[in-house]
């Protein structure tokens, strides 16, 4: 490996490693700022500039802010700028400063100059700023949220030399503008919240409810009624600080004591939140705020405050807490799922199982599921969990066994939740030995679905120290956890699915390399032309007409009998032309019947028609780049005419059920064994679609015209046959090769193909003996036309068969035809069974 390479091998490794610890860096920073406290974030911002430069390389981060929302005005609020210079003004106007920056900001665009000649000319302002500041290369990001207007912006510079922004690089930085952005809108919600909350605080002291006061010498009370109702002291009665302390629960009565204490003797505020004993044995919140009335001579007189009761606040505020955590843990399990490997998937699900179990408090949980491969009938324990040391259980289990309510309950996708195990009906026998055996006291399953499909298996989260109520909000919550795991496993199911599909499709590729190469020797063995063969001054001409026209992209209609070969012209056309690259397209026009061949020509929507059940693109859409062959084109109904009429001349078609057109870029060959300008005339074909297609045409001329040919296409048959029959000719009679040569065959090129297998499947030794078709035709009756020999031909089948159509023996076997193909041919040929 020479220096260069090692030197490209080195940089990459380099800039991956970069990458690596950037991410790192990236993801601390995002977990450091998720619930960070408000008067934390102006500082934590500033240690992540620091700690992002850094690991970048960085020389300067600042990020800016708009002065009361006027963008104009610029406040510097962080900054990491280690090398020193110029110093930085706190305050800036931008139209002045920073014009063409300001315009991005504004605009919501970020901006990345790896030079500052790359700035365009009327950023001259900001070119001379720039070079004030020793700025050589610099990246400038809105600070948003949502669509709101850039409140701010923050930019990162470089000074020792220029630097290339890498693609990657920047947008990573444009997640650190996020997250800080989001960060100080965060702050700033929060200080709008806490000067409403003062706000409301004096409002609360103004209304004079729950008002008392105490003496600071006698710590007697005076309370208002308010007072009274909430700590439930009578309306005469005498409230000495004793009596008061005596309401407060227990536990908070220390507390409460030092804050009266502390504002007794230092004057500071009273700010608490407790509990009082009701006589009812419960208890109820308070929050008490108070301050210290000083006299005229400055001596302490009493303490004045006010008191609400808060227990439906405490109550939100412990729930909102409970919520909170959990999803704070949510958002981190479903996280570390994100762009996690199918290995690890297991390892993430037991260790959210166990962190799951240690918030909700809960003794034993399992995930089961119905694997693929497994016993019928059997679950496999997947994922367990258990905080004691009770029974454990068996890695595969007969669901039917063991816990069939549990799964048909499961399977039905019922969740299934019981405080007590005696709330189990009696079908539930095994469910409850099991449970019992297990020591569950109660359970909650919830089972495990992606789509609403059949669930896959179930979350089992169980109860062993005592019974359990599960309250809707957890069962919500835990829930949540369960959608989280089933995503995870359908997802590691289906990547196990596809590396399976991935194994089977390198070893169908190597295989199907190696057949390329046979089938690449067999072709060139045939040819330059492939699978036509021919000497005559007729083929030679058509082959140099069709090489001529190949290098173009003009439409070609290909004309001849049947069997002829012209489909075998249209892909030795494809094949010499500059779309080779791509596979040859082809319809049979006559194939399909009338009501399908639109929605095969040019695809359909879901629900174009009853039946439809899936989008389907059509042949046009799938050669679009390519060559599309329409054989038997004069089947075409009348009515797909137009539509094929307009594609040709603009290249755009709508899909059957949908109004948007589809633009496509395809090359056209067409053939047909009618009388294509008899058609037109009779009106069964439009004239402007045929003078579209006719542009370069092509006629094969029928084997009976070219009989100097049939030598080297028996030879062709006969090396093609050969091979799959494993049997070797070596000589052909001079007579058999002359009845050849005369025959009429008025099958032409197919005809005679089947005629030498026929032969071959006789022959006994190296020489191939030839029996000419004893068809009892005429030779009048061998120049009837093709139309005229397919009615008789199916007619006499269909008598054969006495009319029978389908099934077993009928016509449409015998003729190797779909019946409903054969039937559209007996309508369009006008035949009709004769009355018995």
């Amino acid at each position: 490996m020479d220096n260069n390479n090692k030197n490209i091998i080195r940089q990459s490794g380099v800039a991956k490693e970069e990458r690596i610890r950037f991410d790192v860096l990236l993801s601390e920073i995002s977990a450091q700022f998720i619930n960070l406290p408000p008067e934390q974030v102006d500082r934590d911002i500033e240690d992540a500039q620091r700690r992002i430069c850094e690991c970048l390389g960085i020389d300067m981060c600042s990020l800016w802010q708009w002065v009361s929302e006027n963008p104009d005005e610029l406040l510097l609020t962080h900054l990491y700028h280690p090398l020193g210079g110029p110093q930085i003004p706190r305050r800036m106007e931008a139209s002045k400063n920073f014009p063409w920056s300001l315009q991005q900001i504004m605009a919501g665009r970020m901006y990345a100059i790896s030079s500052i000649e790359d700035l365009p000319p009327e950023a001259a302002t900001q070119l001379e700023s720039w070079h004030y500041f020793d700025i050589k290369s610099s990246v400038g990001i809105p600070l948003t949220t949502g669509n709101m207007i850039p409140f701010g912006a923050i930019a990162f510079h470089n000074i020792k030399a220029e630097r290339k922004w890498s693609e990657t690089i920047v947008k990573r930085l444009q997640l650190v503008a996020q997250i800080f952005a989001n960060a100080i809108a965060r702050k700033r919600s929060d200080e709008i919240l806490r000067e409403s909350e003062r706000r409301l605080s004096l409002a609360t002291d103004a209304a004079g409810a729950g008002l008392w006061s105490m003496d600071s010498g006698t710590k007697k009370f005076w309370a208002s009624a308010k007072a009274r109702e909430l700590f439930y002291f009578a309306a005469d009665e005498e409230v000495s600080y004793e009596r008061f302390i005596e309401k407060i629960h227990p536990e908070d009565r220390k507390q409460v004591n030092q804050a009266v204490q502390q504002a007794l003797q230092s004057g500071n505020n009273i700010n608490n939140d407790y509990r009082i004993i009701l006589p009812d044995g419960r208890f109820r919140w308070i929050g008490s705020r108070g301050k210290q009335h000083i006299k005229p001579d400055g001596e302490p007189d009493r303490l004045m405050g006010v008191s609400v009761d808060v227990t439906e606040r405490m109550r939100a505020e412990q729930s909102l807490a409970e919520r909170l955590r959990f999803e704070t843990l949510l958002a981190e399990i479903s996280t570390r799922f994100v762009n996690q490997s199918s290995d690890g998937i297991d390892r993430e699900i037991e260790d959210a199982q166990r962190r799951v179990c240690e918030l909700f408090d809960i003794d034993l949980a399992a995930v089961w599921q119905w694997l693929p491969g497994s016993a019928p009938g059997f679950v496999t324990l997947t994922h367990f969990y258990r905080a004691d040391d009770g029974p454990q259980l068996a890695e595969q289990m007969s669901a039917q066994e063991y816990f069939p309510w549990s799964q048909q309950q499961v399977l039905s996708g019922r969740i299934i939740n019981v405080t007590s195990m005696d709330e189990l009906p009696v079908e539930a026998a095994p469910d409850l030995e099991m449970c019992r055996y297990l020591g569950i006291q109660s359970n909650l399953t919830i089972p495990l679905s992606v789509g609403g499909e059949t669930p896959l298996g179930a979350f089992g989260l169980n109860s062993t120290q005592e019974e359990r109520i599960w309250p809707d909000e957890i069962v919500r919550q835990l829930q949540l956890v369960a959608q989280v795991f089933a995503n995870a496993l359908e997802r590691k199911r289906m990547e196990d699915q596809l590396l399976v599909r991935l194994r089977e499709i390198e070893t169908l590729s190597e295989r199907l390399e190696n057949e390329n190469i046979y089938l690449q020797k067999e072709i060139k063995s045939l040819g330059d032309h492939g699978d036509i063969v021919g000497q005559s001054l007729a083929m030679k001409r058509i082959m140099t007409e069709a090489g001529q026209v190949a290098i173009t992209d003009s439409t070609v209609l290909i004309l001849g009998e049947t069997g002829t070969g012209k489909e075998m012209l249209a892909r030795a056309i494809h094949q010499m032309s500059n779309r080779k690259d791509r596979p040859l397209v082809t319809i049979n026009c006559a194939s399909l019947p009338p009501t399908l061949i639109e929605s095969e020509l040019f695809g359909r929507e879901k629900g174009a028609y009853t039946g439809a059940m899936t989008k389907m693109a059509g042949r046009f859409e799938i050669a679009d780049g390519s060559t599309l062959f329409l054989d038997e084109i004069g089947e075409l109904p009348t009515e797909l005419q137009v539509k094929l009429l307009r594609v040709l001349e603009e290249g755009v078609f709508e899909r059957l059920g949908s109004t948007k057109p589809v633009h496509v870029n395809v090359r056209i060959l067409a053939a047909t064994n009618r009388d294509i300008e008899n058609e037109v005339e009779k009106g069964r074909f439009r004239q402007d679609l045929f003078y579209r297609l006719n542009v370069f045409p092509l006629v094969i001329p029928p084997l009976r015209d070219r009989s100097d040919d049939i030598p080297l296409l028996v030879w062709s048959f006969v090396q093609e046959f050969q091979k799959r029959m494993g049997k070797e000719i070596e000589t052909i009679t001079k007579k058999a090769m002359e009845s050849l040569q005369s025959y009429s065959w008025p099958g032409n090129v197919r005809e005679l193909r089947n005629v030498i297998e026929h032969a071959m499947i006789l022959s006994r030794n190296s020489t191939l003996a030839v029996n000419l078709p004893k068809s009892g035709l005429k030779e009048k009756d061998q120049r009837h036309s093709l139309i005229d020999i397919e009615r008789k031909h199916i007619a006499s089948v269909l008598k054969q068969t006495r009319w029978q159509v389908g099934g077993k023996g009928g016509a449409a076997e015998i003729l190797g035809l779909k019946r409903s193909t054969l039937q559209s041919k007996m309508k369009k040929l006008g035949i009709v069974r004769p009355d018995l």
